[in-house]
């Protein structure tokens, strides 16, 4: 799997603990508005893609993945916490 689908998955399980941890203790992880983050994570798209016109390649991958990562973590918020 490549870094950033680990990265996601991660992302993913953290956003699952949270939501537990602030089930348990409410306010201790609460959860982002989706508007909200749905408009940030169209303007660092838009940003990532400013700068893959520009050329600058690495920071294009840099700031895209922080969207996804973000969202990953979200929509894990929403998924049961089981153990393994």
């Amino acid at each position: 799997m490549p870094r950033s689908g680990r990265s996601s998955a991660s992302a993913r399980g953290n956003g699952s603990g949270c939501a537990w941890l602030d089930s348990e203790y409410p306010g201790s992880f609460p959860a982002a508005r989706l508007p909200g983050l749905a408009k940030w994570s169209a303007g660092r798209l838009a940003t990532a893609a400013r700068e893959l016109a520009g050329g600058q390649r690495e920071a294009s991958v840099s700031t895209a993945i922080e969207p996804v990562s973000s969202w990953a973590f979200e929509l894990g918020r929403r998924l049961p916490n089981r153990v393994k």
